[in-house]
This record gives C-alpha cells, sequence and structure tokens, in this order.
C-alpha cells in the first residue's frame, strides 16, 4: 500500500472529521437536550433559583409536586446522562480510530497498529505540528475505554487523572478503572484532531 499524496490526505482528513464530529455532535444533543429540561421542569416545579440544588426529601404540600414527580425527573435525568456518556464513549473510541486510520493511509501500511513517531514524522515533513500530548492522552483514554484497567488506564491516570471518576464513586476501588468524559474534554480532543491532521 502506497502513501497518498497530501492533497488527498487533506481532503479525506477534513471530509472525514467533518462527519465524524458532525454525528457526534447530533448524537450528545438528544440527551443533553432531555437533561436540560428535565432540570428546566424542576426548577420551575419546585421554585430554584439559578445555582440553587434541589432539596434531599421533597415533601408534599398543597400545590407542590408529589415526591414521586421528583423522582421521575431524577430518573428521566440520570438516564440521559447515562446515555449521553455512553455517546461520548463511544465517539471517545471511534475518533482515535479515526486518526489512526488516517495515519496508516498517510504512512502507506495496511492494517498495521497506530505509530506515533512516524506519524509525527509524517506530519513534520509536510510542515503539519501535531499536538502530541492531547493526541497521546486520545490514544491511551481510547484503549482504556475499550479494553478496561491495565497499562493504558495506568499510564492516562499518571498523565491526567481526570479523565477518570473520582475514587468516592468507584466501585472497584482504583480510579484506574473507569474512564469518562465531559462535553467540554471531547470538544477539546476534536479540537487537536483537527488541529494536528493535514487541514
Amino acid at each position: 500500500m502506497r502513501s497518498i499524496g497530501l492533497p488527498l490526505a487533506r481532503l479525506l482528513f477534513k471530509s472525514g472529521l467533518d462527519r465524524l464530529e458532525g454525528t457526534y455532535r447530533l448524537s450528545i444533543e438528544l440527551p443533553e437536550d432531555t437533561k436540560r429540561k428535565a432540570d428546566e421542569t424542576a426548577r420551575q416545579a419546585f421554585g430554584l433559583k439559578p445555582g440553587q440544588t434541589p432539596p434531599e426529601v421533597y415533601t408534599q404540600e398543597d400545590g407542590l409536586p408529589s415526591p414521586d414527580f421528583g423522582d421521575e425527573l431524577y430518573t428521566i435525568e440520570y438516564e440521559a446522562e447515562a446515555t449521553s456518556s455512553l455517546v461520548r464513549e463511544a465517539f471517545l473510541i471511534s475518533l482515535f480510530h479515526f486518526w489512526e486510520r488516517q495515519s496508516n493511509l498517510w504512512l502507506g501500511v495496511r492494517g498495521a497498529t497506530y505509530n506515533h513517531q512516524s506519524t509525527i514524522g509524517w506530519l513534520q515533513t509536510h510542515g503539519y505540528t501535531l499536538d502530541e500530548p492531547t493526541i497521546r492522552r486520545l490514544e491511551l483514554a481510547a484503549n482504556c475505554a475499550k479494553h478496561g484497567p491495565g497499562r493504558a488506564c495506568d499510564t492516562l491516570y499518571a498523565l491526567d487523572p481526570t479523565f477518570f471518576a473520582p475514587p468516592a464513586i468507584q466501585s472497584m476501588g482504583s480510579s484506574r478503572n473507569f474512564v469518562q468524559t465531559t462535553i467540554p474534554m471531547m470538544d477539546s480532543l476534536f479540537s487537536a484532531v483537527r488541529q494536528s491532521g493535514p487541514v
């Protein structure tokens, strides 16, 4: 397999990344919109001001929602966040696989595992600067999300523990067990990939 020329590399990279990011944004909007609407409904129903959190125990009084109403809203928000988290994890993995496939096209290798140093060399040869720290975190986070606890998770945790849930909510006793992402984190990863490739 021969490496592809720069014009084709630019076209495939930009069009592919545009499709991937566009699909991610469409996919994440529904659960996030559901969470926003549930939160707005709860705030109106319980008379909450901006920044004010709902009480731990709802008391039923004349004209106020019943405890079941609060439970229902909590369930809606919880399920929407679980869906949003799953979407983010799926696109975290997809984003690195996209980068990996593009790299193999640039280098002209078929079916090979990602070679970070060779990718850096190709980009530098063509006048591009790779956001190496962020791409490395993306690689580790994708491997951790796919394979669970292991070397990738340990390495990523040492580099950036913000990719993991706080230890207090871990069920296996280690922060290295569960990679997690936020919407700002995903925005940052998409931006790093876009800035690092041939556009």
